[in-house]
């Protein structure tokens, strides 16, 4: 990821401001009056982003076209509007990852207030699956190709708390044909907070062009 904010696409600086309006939101005590000039504030740019509109279809890549896709691209670019790990998707936590050599899918996740759950200041479980279906997802597509999600697992060991830097990993573990097996750990510090096992299966002929690795 560009290390200069200026270099950051426009629709990343977008995201981040309405990062920080969402957690405006939840975590703001304001009076009513100012609720209601805030509220008129979002109406008023949420005119402004309706005056052109993209026609779809949606896809989390951004593109349009499997014409345009490139396995090998920047992860960045991989899963630029992905609700669990996109830049320009602002329901999405900050998150840095890479791929080693090996293949395996690592890097640190911190969740906001957004994304908590039950007690306090701790991230919600149904979350912490969405950010691990993306990258154990992520792990099964740089492995051999992957797949739909097709069953995924979570077993929770510790609460997954919230501002602090998460440690993850994903690797695929095998494939067969359009079948891939592909697992992730969560961490804080040394200490294992969750597991996760997805079974991802590419449809016959998609996405086009991508064959058995």
């Amino acid at each position: 990821m560009p290390a200069d904010p200026d270099a950051r696409l426009p629709d990343t600086l977008l995201a981040d401001a309405a990062r920080r309006l969402a957690r405006g939101v939840r975590v703001s005590t304001v009076p009513p009056a100012e609720r209601d000039r805030a509220i008129a504030l979002i109406d008023e740019a949420t005119a402004i982003l309706g005056r052109e509109e993209s026609p779809g279809p949606y896809w989390l890549t951004g593109l349009s076209s499997f014409d345009q896709f490139d396995l090998n691209a920047d992860l960045a670019t991989v899963h630029t509007y992905s609700p669990a790990l996109g830049d320009a998707n602002p329901f999405a936590p900050v998150a840095d990852l890479e791929v080693t050599e090996d293949k395996v899918v690592q890097g640190t996740v911190t969740f906001a207030e957004v994304h908590n759950g039950p007690p306090w200041n701790t991230c919600h479980g149904g979350v912490v699956a969405l950010f691990y279906d993306d990258i154990v997802g992520l792990a099964a597509m740089v492995g051999a190709g992957g797949g739909m999600t097709a069953n995924l697992s979570i077993d929770y060991r510790r609460p997954t708390p919230l501002f602090e830097p998460i440690r993850f990993k994903a690797w695929m573990e095998w494939h067969e044909d359009r079948k891939h097996l592909a697992r992730g750990e969560m961490y804080l510090g040394d200490e294992l907070l969750t597991e996760a096992k997805g079974l991802f299966i590419r449809p016959k002929g998609f996405p086009p062009g991508v064959t058995t690795g």
